[in-house]
């Protein structure tokens, strides 16, 4: 197999470059460049970089296309940690289908995924049984979660329909009462499903609090990520 041709960041970012070209009305930014180059610097080091970069910096491609050629060229995964869920939606929606489209250009394809925490996913089982127990008396939220379940791809909390806090804390998948394969809907499960789409990934975008778990769980010799070098 051919051995693809990187880009260099100034290709990317430098006036001229392809986000310019890509991205009506985009001002290339020194600092942004400048940024990328010293997150690049400490990948290809296996340094620390702290970086404090103020509003308009353009922060977000500023480490991002230096994370994922990293992740490219090293053909292992990387992980980008953000303190809530918000970020995380932001990025997978927006910013990384950009970056996508401009490695696309260079003939460069890379998958990112959003990792969430198992009770961030509906749970199919919990919602197919919902008429059945405690939630008798919301007919109209189970609605609108069975319309939307059918046509859901990710199944988190953050794209489903508003609906009571005390609805969804009964019907989001629980380690503690799954029952994994042996589930009748595993095949279809939310969160099963993004496990197997995170093993695929190059780039996992992750929040703090499970980073910090699968820190936690490796001490005791398991993960809650899969393995990744950045």
């Amino acid at each position: 197999r051919a051995v693809p041709e990187y880009p260099s960041l100034d290709d990317l970012l430098a006036p001229g470059g392809a986000v310019e070209r890509l991205l009506p009305g985009y001002e290339p930014r020194p600092q942004q460049l400048e940024m990328a180059r010293a997150v690049e610097r400490a990948l290809a080091n296996g340094k620390i970089a702290v970086i404090e970069a103020g509003t308009g910096t353009g922060k977000s491609f500023g480490y991002l296309f230096a994370v994922v050629l990293h992740a490219l060229k090293t053909d292992t995964p990387a992980v980008i940690s953000s303190s809530t869920h918000v970020l995380q939606d932001q990025l997978i929606k927006k910013d990384l289908p950009f970056v996508e489209r401009v490695l696309a250009e260079y003939g460069l394809e890379f998958a990112a995924t959003e990792v969430k925490g198992m009770g961030a996913y509906l749970c199919r089982l919990a919602l197919a049984e919902a008429r059945l127990g405690l939630l008798v008396e919301f007919p109209q939220a189970l609605d609108k979660l069975d319309k939307w379940a059918a046509e859901a791809r990710e199944g988190t909390r953050s794209e489903a329909p508003a609906v009571p806090a005390e609805v969804w804390d009964e019907l989001r998948a629980d380690r503690d009462t799954c029952t994994g394969d042996k589930c009748r809907l595993y095949d279809t499960c939310f969160f099963y499903n993004a496990r197997r789409r995170i093993a695929d990934s190059q780039l996992l975008v992750a929040n703090h609090s499970l980073v910090f778990a699968d820190l936690a769980v490796k001490e005791e010799g398991g993960r809650v990520l899969p393995h990744y070098s950045v």
